[in-house]
């Protein structure tokens, strides 16, 4: 839609419910100043026509990404202990089973 010049802007709430990389924020927010596409995020308030909102903008997108994989370790960790004490690790455990597959 934004190629198309369909839309003037994009919303979103926060940078990291759009953006999984530094990388990507940065070249989809170019696409947007090519197409005349304003980006705005309710969260963080930053204005990247400026050379200092662009830098921020850089910075909080690149701080968005480390906590996203920040939670990935500790989600691999987490689950990884939890298998190595054979607890339950999601969904539900069909009836008549028990948390080692036997049946009861």
């Amino acid at each position: 839609m934004a190629r198309r010049k369909e839309i003037d802007a994009v919303v979103v709430y926060k940078l990291d419910r759009i953006f999984r990389s530094t990388i990507d924020a940065l070249e989809t927010t170019k696409g947007f100043d090519k197409w005349g596409v304003s980006f705005h995020s309710i969260q963080e308030t930053l204005d990247t026509r400026s050379a200092m909102g662009r830098f921020l903008f850089t910075l909080t997108a690149a701080l968005a990404e480390m906590e996203r994989r920040l939670i990935g370790e500790r989600t691999k960790a987490a689950l990884s202990q939890k298998r190595s004490r054979n607890e339950k690790i999601g969904g539900d455990i069909p009836f008549g089973f028990d948390l080692a597959g036997r049946e009861s």
